[in-house]
């Protein structure tokens, strides 16, 4: 899996699994709205609390990546006492 993550992210800015060393999100966003993962858009899961926009992950691999990521959200939109801190899930196409 880690071979797999440093194969992703070699077109990011030289940042590899082995060297221990970090991205932003913009980093991480620029790349996916460069590249498909399979011939698909990856979506990224964000979630908007206080005015702030938090990216929590990224999700590829699926055939339909939104559809996932609106799956995965779902259930903490509709019962906030889910989440520890309160606010909006929401997901965006990376294209």
């Amino acid at each position: 899996m880690l071979i797999c993550a440093a194969v992703v992210l070699t077109g990011c800015t030289r940042v590899t699994v082995t060297t221990g060393s970090s991205i932003s999100n913009e980093d991480l966003e620029a790349f996916f709205h460069k590249h498909k993962v399979d011939g698909n858009y990856a979506a990224a899961l964000k979630k908007s609390a206080a005015g702030v926009a938090s990216y929590l992950a990224t999700i590829h691999g699926y055939r339909d990546n939104m559809a996932v990521c609106k799956s995965l959200i779902e259930p903490y939109n509709k019962d906030p006492s889910l989440s520890a801190i309160s606010g909006t899930y929401y997901c965006q196409e990376l294209r």
